[in-house]
């Protein structure tokens, strides 16, 4: 494909999250754009910088994750320019948002961090967000930094787990949750 320039892809990324209810991260915004050809690694990077730049997105980092948000000015920008997105594109974002909502969401939700508490040991905050609000929220203290960090890293593959089995404990064992 033709090298369109970068205003499309700034155009494409303010669209993406314009649709979403949640901040999507860097890698998703450029799996996205890579996935399907639009452009490389350096062109997606440097239209996600020019947003931040000019404001047009914020960007939130937690360990190794940056996750953005559009903003007004953002909005109003893509309301005046939206028309430059072909339809087959605008579609194609869609389709991808809608068939893959869950993990979208799912890992834009969950999140880990830990802090030294005043006794020396280590608060390890562990949440699963859902539509900006705390869906599960859980601190648990241990005695070192490497077991903090270990379970700073399993969060994001054992959350389902961990979610469920408390669910399924404080429901009962026949209830599901909602």
């Amino acid at each position: 494909m033709a090298y369109p320039g970068l205003a499309l892809y700034k155009l494409m990324i303010l669209y993406m999250l314009q649709k979403v209810t949640f901040p999507l991260s860097n890698s998703q915004l450029v799996d996205f754009l890579l996935n399907r050809n639009y452009t490389d690694y350096f062109h997606a990077q440097e239209a996600i910088n020019d947003l931040l730049s000019d404001r047009h997105i914020l960007s939130e980092t937690q360990g190794n994750t940056t996750r953005y948000e559009i903003t007004e000015e953002g909005s109003k920008t893509l309301g005046y320019l939206e028309g430059m997105i072909s339809p087959e594109i605008r579609s194609e974002i869609l389709d991808y948002l809608r068939e893959n909502s869950f993990t979208l969401r799912s890992e834009s939700g969950i999140r880990s961090e830990y802090r030294v508490t005043p006794q020396r040991e280590y608060a390890v905050h562990c949440t699963i967000i859902e539509g900006g609000s705390p869906l599960f929220d859980m601190t648990v203290n241990v005695m070192s930094r490497e077991e903090a960090e270990r379970m700073c890293r399993a969060w994001e593959d054992a959350c389902q787990d961990v979610y469920m089995t408390v669910m399924r404990k404080l429901l009962g064992d026949g209830g599901e949750p909602q």
